[in-house]
């Protein structure tokens, strides 16, 4: 009996150990830049960007404020592309995947491991393609009207806040994948 325990035991504490993975911050390349558009990495100054800087690269954690007619566009380890206009802007808030291999990584255009990503889009227009993401992983987009959850989908979303109303106007279009939207009121 004595052994039947410490064999569990053994196989407890080994088996969590087998399934254990490396989750990282993923990591975003900057483009290109039109026009004004300002990048905060967390926890550090905004710093407004010229066009002879790109490309960029960073940890995942970012703001982006455009001004009105500006744009900039990214691209992420987790293969998904983030085209933003102004005026307006957003942030990743979360950006973790799990530690892909590098030759796979390198040699495949869909994501080569699972991902989690939370964007906080306030207003201006953003177009998001996350076609190449696992069906395991996770978008979301937090606004001030509600939260959407994308798969495998190339999608946009408008949003203008008309400041004397104080009334938001929204739009969104999905040409390919599934995009579900929760307003505030659930």
């Amino acid at each position: 009996m004595t052994r039947a325990i410490i064999a569990c035991v053994a196989w407890l504490l080994y088996s969590p150990s087998i399934n254990a993975v490396e989750r990282v911050r993923g990591g975003l390349i900057l483009h290109e830049v039109v026009g004004q558009v300002d990048l905060k990495e967390l926890g550090k100054v905004a710093t407004r960007l010229r066009v002879g800087q790109m490309p960029i690269t960073t940890m995942g954690l970012i703001e982006c404020e455009a001004h009105s007619g500006s744009s900039a566009f990214f691209t992420a380890s987790n293969r998904t592309a983030i085209y933003f206009e102004g005026g307006g802007s957003f942030a990743v808030e979360r950006f973790e995947q799990v530690m892909p291999q590098l030759s796979d990584w390198n040699t495949d255009t869909a994501e080569a491991s699972q991902s989690w990503m939370i964007l906080n889009f306030r207003e201006g227009d953003l177009i998001v393609d996350n076609r190449n993401m696992l069906e395991s992983s996770q978008f979301l987009v937090e606004t001030p009207i509600g939260r959407l959850a994308t798969k495998g989908s190339l999608w946009q979303m408008r949003i203008l806040f008309e400041r004397r109303s104080q009334i938001f106007d929204f739009t969104i279009t999905c040409a390919e994948g599934r995009v579900r939207f929760t307003d505030l009121q659930g």
